[in-house]
C-alpha cells in the first residue's frame, strides 16, 4: 500500500511538472490585433523616423537613442539623413510564421565624405525621443563613393 502511495504521489508531480512546461498559445487574431492598435491608436509606428548607425555599435535592449546619437556612431557621409517611414502594410503572416508589419523600402545613399562603414539601421518616435528598434546587418556594409546605397528593408514582427 505505501509504495503505491509513492507512486501516486510521484504522478501527481510529473504531472504538475509537465503542466507548467507547456507554454500558453497566443492566437493569430490576438497578435493582428496587437499590431493593428499599436499601428492605428498609438501611431508610433506610422510616424517613426528610420535612421543608420556606424559598425561598432552593439545595441542592446536597454539602448536609447542618445546612446547612439551622443555614442558618435551616426553615419559622416555627406547627405546622410533621417528618414521618415511612408507607409505601413497591415498585419499578416509572414512566410517564419510570425504576425509582421512591413514599411515602404527606404534608400539610404551619400554624396561624399567616404567611407562609411554602417552597422544597421534603427527605427526611433517621430519626435526623435524614444529608440524603438535597433536592426543590425549580417554583414556591415561599406559606402565608398557615390554608386554606393543601403536599401532598409523596414519590418516589425509581434514580439520583437
Amino acid at each position: 500500500m505505501e509504495w503505491a502511495l509513492i507512486i501516486l504521489a510521484s504522478l501527481l508531480v510529473l504531472w504538475i511538472a509537465a503542466r507548467a512546461l507547456i507554454p500558453p498559445v497566443t492566437t493569430w487574431y490576438f497578435k493582428q490585433q496587437a499590431l493593428t492598435e499599436i499601428s492605428a491608436m498609438a501611431a508610433i509606428l506610422h510616424t517613426a523616423k528610420i535612421g543608420l548607425y556606424l559598425d561598432g555599435f552593439t545595441p542592446t535592449e536597454g539602448s536609447t537613442y542618445a546612446d547612439i546619437t551622443a555614442g558618435g556612431v551616426l553615419p559622416t557621409y555627406t547627405g546622410y539623413v533621417i528618414q521618415a517611414t511612408v507607409a505601413w502594410s497591415a498585419p499578416f503572416v509572414d512566410s517564419d510564421g510570425v504576425m509582421t508589419m512591413t514599411a515602404d523600402d527606404l534608400l539610404f545613399q551619400g554624396s561624399g565624405a567616404f567611407p562609411n562603414t554602417i552597422g544597421g539601421w534603427f527605427m526611433i518616435t517621430n519626435m526623435g525621443t524614444h529608440l524603438l528598434k535597433v536592426q543590425p546587418f549580417d554583414t556591415p556594409i561599406t559606402l565608398a563613393d557615390v554608386q554606393d546605397g543601403i536599401t532598409v528593408d523596414v519590418s516589425y514582427k509581434y514580439g520583437e
